[in-house]
């Protein structure tokens, strides 16, 4: 079998895969081999735009409270002086599930059973977002029913208008038994469900 020489695109590809994509891929496989005692640790997050308008605020009269033991606090991964500090109690914490949709969380205190409960709030996307968010992944398959390949792929996300997100993406495919490999680099439009 006669193997023909290496074109531009491929390479060039390859390239630019690397170049976009290498530091990310590098940084994800150093957090695998991160040892676990290194969690990152609760960070404040930004107020409700309602709560920071809301002034003055309440006093409420004292009354117990229902908090939990300090042992939770490093359990939850709290900041160290948020830990040491023996007046900081926890009233409540919930994990939510995995989304790149907008929530607010609110906690509401019942003063007269000391009890507290978080509320989530699904928020609309805002029409224009900007934030970066890039993907990369390798998998191995059939290419046209009959050729098994290795394809690496990465997917740059440049801008997002509500549900639709505008790109970059590029994928290279490289045949297990030899031959040319192919390379696609791209921009477009998708949404996720």
């Amino acid at each position: 079998m006669r193997r023909r020489a290496l074109t531009w695109g491929p390479v060039l590809a390859l390239v630019v895969f690397a170049l976009l994509f290498g530091g990310r891929l590098t940084a994800w496989v150093s957090g695998l081999a991160r040892p676990t005692a290194q969690m990152a640790v609760a960070a404040p997050v930004e107020q409700a735009p309602a709560i920071a308008a809301a002034e003055p605020q309440w006093i409420v009269p004292p009354r117990p409270v229902k908090t939990f033991k300090p042992e939770v606090k490093k359990a939850l991964a709290l900041p160290a002086a948020v830990q040491a500090d023996d007046a900081k109690h926890v009233l409540q914490a919930a994990r939510l599930s995995a989304d790149d949709s907008p929530r607010e969380v609110t906690a509401v205190l019942d003063e007269q059973t000391g009890e507290t409960e978080l509320l989530v709030r699904a928020l609309p996307r805002p029409w224009l977002d900007a934030t970066p968010r890039g993907e990369a992944g390798v998998f191995a398959g059939i290419r046209n029913g009959h050729e098994p390949v290795a394809r690496l792929t990465a997917r740059q996300q440049l801008l997002q208008v509500k549900a639709v997100r505008v790109g970059v993406v590029g994928s290279v495919d490289v045949p297990m038994s030899g031959g040319d490999i192919d390379s696609y680099v791209g921009v477009g439009a998708w949404t996720t469900w």
